[in-house]
């Protein structure tokens, strides 16, 4: 196609020329000759050229030292218009040409305003018999997912979950322009991404998922259970027991008046004195049960075993002379100088003078006295050796 000038207006203070396309490539240099050691001002190559379209070169008012003393001013042949880039263009530092290179487009019904249409435009020919032309028509249309309103411009999103043009399963959410599916609570997208699998929510933690001790899975959801004895908790998780400490599941029983003679199991007390030994006597208890140790014994910290009181221990047993501890209890006994008294069997008292000849008799012809009188426990005192089984009076 030969090179046609485009007829355009330009302000006062520029000049025209008229510059057409070439094949060839050309340095566009200009150097300050005038002003010798002045910088060099930028060399750019032949300007691009857009097909259907040409550019004309403008002089810059009062250009700086390092500035070009031209740009360009593209333009289109008749039939085509510019779009998408820059009208005019200059020759920048480095070489390059500032802006973007436009495009030169036939001038149709949908170049202009895109025809009035909100997304895609068409147009074709129509030969009108009654006026003997052709004419040209415009039709707007929708990128998918949108539909076409009734002024026939304008376009909208498609509700492809609404107007039923979706192939989800389960759930359909619709987006700008298109939708996605969804899965309900309990199950995850197939690899299709229309289909749902159900969750085996019980595949973890050993089979049991969220459970304390059984999961039952069932589609969409899952089910806790307890063992024989135990109910589900509040929260649908935990295991606790049915009855309280101390009670077990008694045997079913026939609920009164009851004609469907349902079978109720209730709890009963577990008698523990039969289960567990305790060392003294059992006391069985609702829900519990109690060790009582004999007289003389107090229980230990285990709650079952018996140990020994050492009455002497405090305040010597309430004795006024010596105390002999036995299992179960203890006993007050006396020095050679001293007897019980017939009153109190805690208390001495001083022995008469022919009870201490009597006794001093004794001494010389036994090398020892034993008094026999059982008894744990083993006291030192200055004339008595008490030892586990006998009171011993020592004789010197």
């Amino acid at each position: 196609m030969k090179t046609q000038p485009l007829n355009v207006t330009f302000p006062a203070n520029t000049t025209t020329t008229t510059k057409a396309p070439k094949t060839e490539n050309h340095n566009l240099t200009m150097n300050s000759a005038s002003k010798p050691g002045l910088s060099i001002r930028p060399v750019c190559l032949y300007p691009p050229v857009p097909a259907h379209g040409t550019f004309y070169f403008r002089n810059v008012e009062n250009p700086g030292p390092r500035e070009y003393k031209h740009y360009i001013q593209y333009a289109c042949y008749p039939g085509y218009t510019l779009a998408h880039g820059d009208i005019h263009s200059y020759c920048q530092q480095g070489g390059t040409w500032s802006g973007i290179t436009p495009v030169c487009l036939e001038l149709t019904p949908c170049s202009v305003n895109n025809g009035g249409c909100s997304q895609l435009c068409s147009h074709s020919q129509h030969y009108n018999q009654s006026s003997n032309q052709t004419q040209t028509r415009t039709q707007c249309h929708c990128k998918p997912g949108f539909t076409l309103l009734d002024d026939g411009r304008t376009c909208r999103d498609l509700d492809e979950c609404v107007e039923g043009q979706h192939q989800c399963q389960q759930r359909c959410i619709n987006t700008f322009g298109s939708f996605k599916c969804g899965c309900d609570d309990g199950f995850q997208p197939a690899h299709d991404q229309t289909s749902c699998t159900d969750i085996d929510e019980c595949s973890s933690n050993h089979g049991l998922g969220p459970c304390m001790e059984q999961c039952n899975n069932s589609p969409g959801s899952y089910q806790c259970s307890c063992t024989y004895g135990h109910i589900l908790a509040g929260n649908g998780h935990s295991c606790i027991a049915e009855c309280p400490p101390g009670y077990r599941k008694g045997p079913a029983t026939t609920a009164e008046n009851s004609t469907a003679q349902a079978l109720k199991e209730q709890c009963e007390d577990i008698n523990e004195c039969e289960e567990e030994g305790c060392e003294g006597q059992c006391l069985n208890l609702p829900g519990s049960h109690r060790c009582i140790c004999p007289k003389g014994y107090t229980l230990q910290s285990d709650g079952r075993r018996c140990k020994d009181i050492n009455e002497c221990s405090r305040k010597n047993g309430g004795c006024s002379h010596l105390c002999v501890n036995q299992k179960g209890g203890h006993k007050c006994a006396c020095p050679a100088t001293h007897r019980l008294s017939p009153y109190s069997w805690k208390k001495c008292l001083p022995r008469t003078t022919s009870e201490h000849s009597w006794l001093s008799w004794k001494e010389q012809q036994l090398e020892l006295c034993v008094i026999r009188a059982p008894t744990p426990a083993s006291i030192q005192s200055d004339m008595w050796q008490i030892n586990d089984e006998s009171v011993t009076l020592l004789v010197e």
